[in-house]
């Protein structure tokens, strides 16, 4: 690959913002990549900052995120045997997808726990 400004000279590199080839003497190190021009170091240098925020909020969000799916789950189960009992005609599905959703609401909170205990 060519550098997309100088054709002659080979590309050591890809611009980190607008995926440019570029040589030695069109790269800028922004720590993380290396980039054409200041404005794609700058585009750049907040990708990389939007990065590193969205995986520190999704490291916060999973620490209390295992136990949304099995509650989930379990109120779904007993909201389909409720009505169940509830409403006539109902009962064969209801009592079928509660019992499924129940069980893999329990299902899923046991590998919770011992993913969380194996962890520590």
């Amino acid at each position: 690959m060519k550098c997309y400004n100088h054709h002659n000279h080979d590309a050591v590199g890809v611009c980190k913002s607008c995926l440019k080839g570029i040589c030695t003497e069109c790269a800028t190190d922004i720590g993380g990549g290396i980039t054409c021009s200041d404005e794609c170091a700058t585009n750049a240098k907040d990708s990389i900052a939007l990065l590193k925020s969205t995986v520190a909020s999704q490291k916060d969000f999973k620490k209390g995120g295992g136990y949304v799916a099995p509650i989930f789950f379990l109120l779904m189960g007993l909201g389909f045997i409720g009505f169940s009992l509830y409403k006539e005609g109902f009962g064969e599905f209801g009592y079928l997808f509660g019992g499924l959703f129940t069980l893999f609401g329990i299902a899923i909170a046991f590998l919770n726990y011992r993913h969380v205990k194996r962890q520590r």
